[in-house]
């Protein structure tokens, strides 16, 4: 396997647990959200958005990263 590969799996897999980490926290919020006592609750949709941007801000920059890889 030549150098580039090997970044390009390691930026995959580390994309997958990235991605799988905060997506589990989202959904623990989206079910803390569901509760009645919560419905609605700023601060639970604040963290949901945050943690949103978190996921397309990591997957941006797996993109950005692989385009540096191929290009050098």
């Amino acid at each position: 396997m030549s150098k580039k590969t090997k970044s390009v799996v390691l930026g995959i897999a580390a994309l997958i647990v990235f991605e799988a980490v905060m997506f589990y926290g989202y959904s623990w919020l989206f079910l803390l959200e569901g509760e009645p006592q919560r419905h609605n609750d700023p601060q639970l949709q604040t963290w949901a958005g945050i943690l949103l941007g978190a996921m397309f801000a990591g997957f941006l920059a797996f993109i950005y990263w692989i385009v540096r890889i191929c290009k050098s």
